[in-house]
């Protein structure tokens, strides 16, 4: 009984494991692609920055 007990502990624990991680993995990616937009719009938001910009970016709503 002690076996089994100890058994659906680490299973759970590996579950609970995995989860934190999956939820770890989604909080990187959120973060990564707000920080992106972030400094695209920080950058878009200076002309004198925006000058540097690629042509296509410049002449998108033209």
């Amino acid at each position: 009984a002690i076996v089994g007990n100890i058994n659906k502990e680490n299973n759970l624990d590996e579950k609970i494991k995995k989860e934190k991680a999956k939820e770890l993995k989604n909080l990187q990616i959120k973060t990564t692609v707000s920080l992106i937009l972030g400094a695209l719009i920080v950058w878009g938001s200076f002309p004198g920055l925006m000058s540097t910009a690629p042509s296509v970016l410049t002449n998108l709503f033209n």
